[in-house]
């Protein structure tokens, strides 16, 4: 059965879905739509949104839990085929902030990192 036939099942069955099977069921739809025109971003940052969302609802104290790597690849992927597209922007640009100022803290270090070997990459402007 796929996951959608469970979410319904259970929902025919009396039981309530819980958040997160809503979410996913989210995702799902967000996915359907992607695959149906993969030049509209915006079913791609939704996906994202979806992700970092189940992140910060997980019980996964850990900053880099698979589902914020997930959100933060979404980003990427977005950032990419947008083009710097200001959805994209705000999804990643959320998702470090959340990263860098998180409780748990080990996340930081990485964020540092990732934020050097980008700017190493980019322009260089000489002062004279």
């Amino acid at each position: 059965m796929t996951w959608c036939g469970t979410v319904w099942t259970r929902r025919w069955r009396g039981m309530r879905p819980s958040q997160a099977d809503l979410w996913h069921r989210a995702d799902s739809l967000y996915a359907v739509a992607e695959k149906l025109d993969r030049k509209w971003v915006t079913p791609t940052v939704g996906r994202g949104w979806v992700a970092l969302r189940l992140a910060l609802s997980s019980q996964d104290t850990m900053p880099y839990s698979p589902m914020m790597q997930r959100a933060l690849a979404i980003a990427e992927q977005a950032l990419e085929r947008s083009k710097g597209g200001e959805q994209a922007l705000a999804l990643r640009g959320y998702a470090r902030e959340w990263l860098a100022t998180s409780p748990n803290m080990t996340g930081t270090d990485t964020l540092k990192r990732q934020a050097g070997s980008r700017s190493s990459r980019g322009p260089r402007c000489s002062t004279g």
